[in-house]
């Protein structure tokens, strides 16, 4: 959960990542369509960028490859953080569903 301030450090820079290969797709979805990224860029002002491949359970990923994971960046701390902490609550009620509806196992 460490946030990164790269760059000579003169921290107008921060970022941190939120892996989400392993969720149920329908989570993965609500947290990386066009229109939740935008509004979320926009709310927090930050930059979301999907990185990664998709790396299905019981695998590993290839090498030199990341699983799936959403890279957060912005000018300040607390927006990046603001953004990661919805990110994981929009991911967790996703999840929730999923499982109640009988669709996906842990």
């Amino acid at each position: 959960d460490a946030l990164a301030a790269p760059g000579g450090g003169d921290g107008k820079h921060f970022s941190t990542e939120i892996e989400i290969n392993d969720f149920p797709q329908n989570a993965r979805w609500k947290v990386s369509h066009k229109e939740a990224v935008f509004r979320m860029q926009n709310q927090y002002d930050v930059a979301i960028t999907n990185k990664g491949v998709y790396v299905p359970p019981g695998k590993q990923p290839f090498s030199g490859e990341r699983k799936l994971y959403l890279l957060i960046e912005g000018p300040t701390e607390r927006g990046v953080k603001l953004c990661k902490t919805e990110i994981k609550k929009i991911i967790k009620e996703a999840t929730e569903k999923s499982m109640m509806s009988g669709r996906y196992n842990i």
